[in-house]
């Protein structure tokens, strides 16, 4: 009962994580969909992180349709920035790629 898809992968010292759109919110434990951290020692085998809610579907509070197909921007070999596709409704009336500068 779980699906993944869009997995953004990178590689930080020794160890690999990966952004990937958790459909039913099963590995994130909200029952919705939203975005999970997973993380792997190898780059073969995966596990959810011990956080593994990266964010749900929600832009300044709000829940919109679709918050997915994360990237991030490095700047000094660190994420600085989370790049993602957002569509406000079911429609796909209002679409555009989200900038969310990262603390």
């Amino acid at each position: 009962g779980w699906s993944v898809e869009d997995p953004f992968v990178w590689r930080d010292g020794d160890h690999y994580f990966a952004l990937v759109k958790d459909f039913q919110g099963y590995f994130t434990r909200t029952g919705s969909s939203s975005t999970a951290l997973f993380e792997s020692s190898d780059g073969f085998d995966w596990h959810p992180s011990d956080h593994p809610l990266a964010f749900e579907r929600r832009l300044a509070g709000k829940s919109v349709h679709n918050l997915e197909r994360p990237q991030l921007f490095f700047e000094n070999g660190k994420p600085s920035v989370l790049i993602c596709a957002c569509a406000v409704d079911e429609k796909y009336n209002d679409v555009f790629s989200v900038r969310i500068k990262l603390a």
